[in-house]
């Protein structure tokens, strides 16, 4: 049986898609979110879950990625103790 909860992670305007649910290893939860005033001007946000019974997250944040404008639809995973983050750039439909 699946129940609706509506997660708060500070994104107000704009468009949003894209979500993903990412958990470390200690066990914090952090969710990744693709946000943007226009298709053509997309970043992905990170929140991290500050209670995990209640669903709620702190304010997102954007992932800084230099030189990579307009990117979406992250996902994160750990491997041997180093995070890696894929994305796609919404211009040019390559991966990150």
């Amino acid at each position: 049986t699946w129940t609706e909860h509506r997660i708060d992670l500070g994104l107000h305007s704009g468009y949003r898609w894209a979500p993903e649910l990412f958990i470390d290893d200690n066990g914090d939860m952090y969710a990744l979110i693709s946000n943007g005033a226009s298709t053509a001007s997309m970043s992905i946000y990170i929140a991290e879950c500050n209670n995990i019974a209640n669903l709620t997250f702190d304010n997102a944040r954007t992932i800084n990625l230099p030189n990579n404008p307009n990117m979406i639809d992250g996902s994160l995973c750990k491997d041997n103790g180093v995070y890696y983050l894929t994305c796609k750039n919404n211009t040019t439909a390559k991966q990150l």
